[in-house]
């Protein structure tokens, strides 16, 4: 889940993530980030939507945090 844009937080998780795939030879897939917000039910709406989506990429995990 992608927290607010713009802010700081937001932007080192991304960036961790992002980090740790490189280093572990898996590809960034932008289509794999959902809006979170750092809000629940937004970060529900989203992850619902992808899910009731059936050609949504394959996963194997969810990355999320709380605040």
């Amino acid at each position: 889940m992608r927290g607010r844009a713009h802010q700081e937080d937001s932007y080192w998780r991304e960036t961790g993530y992002k980090s740790a795939l490189e280093a572990n030879g898996i590809p960034f897939d932008p289509k794999l980030v959902l809006a979170g917000e750092f809000e629940r039910e937004v970060a529900y709406q989203s992850l619902t939507q992808f899910l009731g989506n059936e050609k949504h990429v394959a996963f194997d995990a969810v990355f999320a945090g709380k605040r």
